[in-house]
């Protein structure tokens, strides 16, 4: 027999979806994928057995059940199943000598006739302890053979039957040594072909009306039994042959040589497949593993990090049909060699954390059904903070190239004797971290609660990393050479949640970061004028510049993979954390992924506007650093409008976020006001916001509304320098620069006129010319230039020395005296003392 079935190995694969949502999630399978790098086998020793616990319930297969049989439909030949039925002959009790499918020739060459059956429904049932059965049903088959009954007449053979289904039971298990999970079909195909019709008919010829008498009278059933035993022995071939072969193909391991099969004892590779001596394959794993470059992922961010782990996670550890559904576990881990920026930290121990109830029935903690679970337990974490400490991938450095306002001025605002230190108001500033013990995450519920402010703020992370000891060093760029100006230590923690994009991406949410700052030290700040435990203030706005570039460049947003043609559908408060916050749990639906055509039939976007209302800017005092909370003082009040084409008047909410920082969680307010750490480093920010409706996600506005705002209260420099007959400005800021600015002036009092640009003529000039300089945020400095018509005694008419380049008699600032020259003063007195004394030796 011969078919056309390539896509049964696509078939198999989607009975497969339960161990695809612990791997690697490529539609292609993983097989041991390696996405990231080449690594040596991960160690068996530092393997975690069910680190990771998913659950597909009873709603999830019967989901999966309905949708199986649009995807096989897909992957199966347009025109169904076609099988070719070899020739065949013999005689009817000595009478009569027969045969039937002489006449036509099967694809593959010999004598036969060509069959096709059509695809039905498919059905996925799921059999406790540890059986999966997927059965298929064969449309109706009708098929007309001729049989030539020698030399007296010619017959055909009709095949009618209103279609069968064929059964094919999956054992799962995880056997040991390794418990990695592996599928076995449990026995031969179930199916039953009894009710298929058989009979002969007039195929023409002289005496055609015996065909019906033969099929009256004679051993017809004994034709019928051979004829039901041939087809047998044909789907049996088509099913164990080609589905195994597939099946095999899925799920054993593959080799080049006896080296790769040594995961086992005895295996040899046997045409490209690691086979045991019982002639069993060795399974494959469905998981991921290889090793990660983390100083890549971060290079934008903090250049020439150097960090890689080694991870693994493949399904396994245990699996089992139970309440209607099915539960599987993962093995996972993590390991690292060690930096030399980090002290040695023992790795976490390594044992098998106990399953949890939630992911073995059909609801979750809220008492709502689900499809799909998953848990990732507080052991598993653990190991990845280790790695990912170990590595060094916390060893970051932030200088003005990621956070232009991180500059000597900004930073002398809290530090007054920082500009003056490196003689350059401009200069960079480099801020390096370094964390001296092993970070902890303590797994939250991810709950919100109302700022009263418009915002919506964590009030229970989702997880909190706890950073003790971590050193920050301080360098300022001077002297062509980073100068460490000073150090701090202080233990930190730092708030995550999690919402979700339309794409079924993960979005980190950065909480608030002052609340968990304390035990500041200050250490190696001889070189500073100032007390640097000013600093300690600014922490939180260094701190998130650090997370929250961090965040933004690694993870918005985190991609969910799809699985096998399926994606989870997330919602806000699909995530928690159960069993007394010890396991991360996400509880979700499953859906059938649309193509980019269906997605752009379904999606109906948001649109967002933003107007900014007011910038509340306080003196520049205070942004002096008192207290953790000093950067609330800044703000930004905006109003908000978000709609959806296509809708009236659908409700919305809201999300925004500052430069580079991470997104807040969503708020229907409409008038909000902003407050981030951020907006302690004056200059220009940008803020974006982008709308969608109210709890559906998948209406996210893929274009954010952006304003930029300019928190700025230090006024700029002026001062004026004669040129003849006219007066240059020169006026700087260290927020707008000098392109920024903008200047006027007016005449003994009048009314303020533009200026064209940074200079001011003498022309019609009364007693006196005020000018003044406007940066971009409104902040205005204002000098006077007084001026004299009448010649001081013993020199010449201003007018004149003007020309020449002299001061012309004129002076700068507000109600200041004629500018005579210290030295002309002192000449006068010296001369009067010389005069006193002649008189005084004459006498």
């Amino acid at each position: 027999m011969r078919s056309e079935l390539p896509a049964w190995r696509h078939y198999l694969r989607a009975v497969f979806v339960l161990s695809m949502l612990t791997a690697c999630g490529q539609s292609t399978g993983c097989g041991g994928c390696d996405e990231q790098g080449a690594a040596p086998p991960f160690p068996s020793k530092d393997k975690v057995h069910s680190a990771v616990q998913v659950r597909v319930t009873r709603g999830g297969v019967d989901f999966l059940e309905q949708n199986l049989e649009p995807l096989l439909a897909e992957a199966l030949p347009e025109n169904g199943l076609n099988i070719c039925l070899p020739g065949d002959g013999g005689d009817i009790i000595g009478l009569v000598e027969w045969g039937y499918c002489q006449d036509e020739v099967c694809p593959e060459g010999g004598n036969g006739c060509n069959l096709n059956i059509a695809i039905g429904e498919v059905n996925l049932e799921a059999r406790p302890p540890d059986e999966i059965r997927a059965s298929v049903t064969f449309g109706d088959l009708s098929a007309r053979i001729p049989i030539q009954a020698s030399p007296v007449v010619d017959c055909a053979l009709s095949i009618n039957g209103a279609g069968f289904t064929v059964g094919l039971p999956l054992t799962l298990s995880t056997p040991e040594p390794t418990r990695e999970l592996t599928f076995a079909i449990a026995g031969a195909p179930e199916y039953q072909l009894s009710d298929l019709e058989i009979g002969l008919s007039n195929d023409g010829g002289f005496l055609g009306f015996l065909c019906s008498a033969i099929d009256g009278v004679l051993n017809f059933p004994f034709i019928g039994r051979l004829i039901l035993d041939a087809l047998q022995g044909l789907v049996d071939g088509l099913l164990v042959d080609q589905i195994s072969a597939a099946f095999e193909g899925f799920t054993c391991r593959a080799c080049d040589g006896d080296r790769a099969c040594r995961v086992a004892e005895g295996a040899a590779c046997v045409e490209g497949v690691c086979r045991m001596p019982d002639e069993s394959c060795v399974p494959a794993p469905l998981g991921v593993e290889g090793l990660l470059d983390v100083g890549s992922l971060l290079s934008g961010f903090s250049p020439g990090l150097e960090a890689e782990v080694a991870y693994h996670a493949v399904p396994g550890s245990y699996v089992a049909v139970e309440n209607g559904g099915i539960s599987l576990g993962m093995i996972s881990g993590a390991i690292s060699e060690r930096a030399r920026c980090v002290p040695t930290k023992p790795q976490p121990e390594v044992y098998e954390p106990l399953r949890t109830d939630l992911l073995r029935g059909n609801i979750d903690v809220n008492e709502n059904e689900y499809e799909v679970g998953i848990g990732v337990t507080e052991e598993i974490v653990g190991h990845f903070m280790w790695a990912i400490f170990n590595a060094g991938t916390l060893c970051l450095e932030i200088t003005t190239d990621a956070v232009e306002q991180l500059t000597a001025a900004t930073l002398g605002i809290a530090l007054p004797g920082l500009g003056a230190l490196a003689r350059n108001p401009a200069a960079p500033i480099g801020i390096t971290m370094s964390p001296q013990q092993l970070p902890r995450v303590v797994i939250g519920s991810n709950t919100l609660i109302d700022d009263g402010e418009g915002n919506r703020v964590l009030d229970d992370p989702l997880l909190t990393v706890e950073l003790d000891e971590l050193w920050l060093d301080f360098h300022v760029f001077m002297d062509d050479r980073w100068v460490r100006i000073f150090s701090l230590h202080t233990d930190v923690s730092i708030p995550f949640g999690l919402a979700f994009d339309p794409d079924n991406g993960l979005i980190p949410i950065l909480g608030d970061i002052a609340g968990g700052i304390g035990n500041i030290r200050t250490e190696n700040g001889e070189v500073m004028r100032d007390n640097p435990a000013l600093i300690a203030g600014l922490l939180p706005v260094i701190l998130n510049a650090f997370v929250g570039d961090i965040a933004s460049g690694l993870a918005e947003p985190i991609a969910l993979p799809d699985i096998m043609g399926f994606t989870l559908d997330l919602q806000d408060g699909s995530v928690a954390g159960i069993e007394n916050n010890t396991m991360l749990a996400i509880f979700a639906g499953l859906r059938q992924t649309p193509t980019p055509e269906e997605m752009a039939m379904l999606r109906f976007p948001a649109d967002t506007a933003v107007e900014v209302v007011e910038v509340g800017i306080p003196p520049t005092e205070a942004f002096a650093i008192t207290h953790a909370d000093s950067w609330r003082a800044p703000y930004v009040q905006l109003s908000l409008d978000g709609w959806q084409p296509g809708y009236d008047e659908a409700p919305m909410e809201f999300s925004w976020k500052v430069d580079n920082s991470t997104w807040t969680p969503f708020s229907p307010a409409t008038e909000i006001t902003v407050r981030h750490p951020q907006f302690a480093l004056q200059g220009k920010h940008t803020v974006q916001v982008r709308a969608r409706r109210i709890d559906d996600y998948r209406t996210l506005d893929p274009t954010p509304a952006r304003v930029e705002v300019i928190i700025d209260s230090v006024a700029p420099s002026l001062t004026v320098e004669p040129m003849g007959a006219r007066w240059r400005l020169v006026a700087d800021d260290r927020v707008s620069g000098r392109e920024g600015l903008r200047y006027a002036a007016r005449w003994d009092d009048g009314p303020w006129v533009a200026l064209d640009g940074p200079e001011v003529a003498l022309e019609g000039a009364g007693e006196s010319i005020e000018v003044r300089v406007t940066d971009e945020a409104g902040n205005t400095t204002e000098t006077r230039i007084a001026v004299s018509q009448h010649a001081l005694i013993g020199r010449s008419d201003p007018s004149a020395e003007a020309v020449e380049g002299g001061c012309g008699g004129c002076s700068a600032g507000h109600g200041s005296t004629p500018n005579v020259p210290l030295w002309a003063l002192g000449g006068l007195l010296f001369i009067v003392g010389l005069r006193r004394r002649r008189r005084g030796e004459d006498q």
